[in-house]
């Protein structure tokens, strides 16, 4: 999983195009081994990087053509893994392609066959539109609400879904906070230091938060408008709790319907 917290990650960007970047030409290069092999004697770096060999006059031009859009197809289903957000693939299908002709153009100079840029400007839009598509539909699977009723012994008050991460929060009358997440079949996530390193004053070991909730908890939510990740949360104890601001101190602030805030 590489989407975080929507702070924006350098070292992350870069590590998301690596990975697109190589399993794009491990994708061409298998492709080129099924429609070139028996062709011909000995495949070389020309018919990644040669844009001579992008034709359409012979068999084997065809032939490299083919593992090209093949190669484009492949790189929208890793977009689903490694970007996993639909407004992002048109930006990472592009530094590709831009990356590839760098490479192209060290390799045997600025490519000068319209054949070339026609087999890659149709792989950029072939990768862009189907790895928007895949996300859309990834983002929009409907989420089993049936598996909370059978976590909860109690009525469930809240339900709430963090804006960018697969993450669910639901509060109850049991007086739990509890964290799911639904690409692990809404499993009550079992490390929350992977995803969260401050929440550790709301998330106990044993997976649900307890803390110092003394009746039903009401609501909850996320809070994202800063760095950290906080939560807040309304109980029947005419309290309102977030996080303090020690992530050791394993204590909340408090408000009671009586304070001024």
């Amino acid at each position: 999983m590489f989407y975080g917290t929507a702070v924006w990650d350098p070292w992350l960007i870069v590590g998301q195009i690596i990975c697109l970047q190589c399993s794009f030409y491990l994708s061409l290069g298998v492709f080129m081994i099924l429609f070139l092999g028996l062709r011909v004697p000995r495949l070389s770096l020309v018919y990644f990087f040669d844009y001579a060999t992008l034709t359409t006059s012979t068999l084997t031009g065809w032939c490299v053509i083919a593992s090209f859009l093949c190669a484009s197809l492949a790189g929208a289903v890793y977009m689903i893994f490694l970007v996993e957000r639909a407004r992002k693939c048109l930006d990472f299908s592009a530094t590709l392609y831009i990356i590839h002709l760098f490479f192209c153009i060290l390799y045997g100079g600025w490519p000068s066959s319209m054949a070339w840029w026609v087999v890659n400007g149709t792989g950029l839009a072939v990768m862009a539109l189907l790895a928007e598509y895949l996300c859309i539909k990834r983002e929009q699977r409907e989420i089993p609400m049936d598996r909370f009723h059978s976590r909860n012994p109690d009525y469930i008050r809240c339900v709430s879904v963090h804006p960018t991460l697969p993450y669910v929060l639901s509060s109850s009358d049991d007086m739990l906070i509890k964290f799911w997440d639904w690409e692990k079949g809404l499993d009550i996530h079992s490390d929350f230091r992977l995803c969260y390193a401050n929440m550790e004053s709301w998330f106990s070991r044993s997976k649900c938060y307890v803390g110092c909730t003394l009746k039903g908890v009401n609501c909850v939510d996320y809070f994202t408008g800063t760095d950290q990740p906080y939560l807040s949360s309304g109980s029947d104890d005419l309290a309102a709790k977030v996080p303090s601001e020690s992530s050791t101190a394993h204590k909340c602030r408090l408000w009671h319907a009586t304070t001024c805030m």
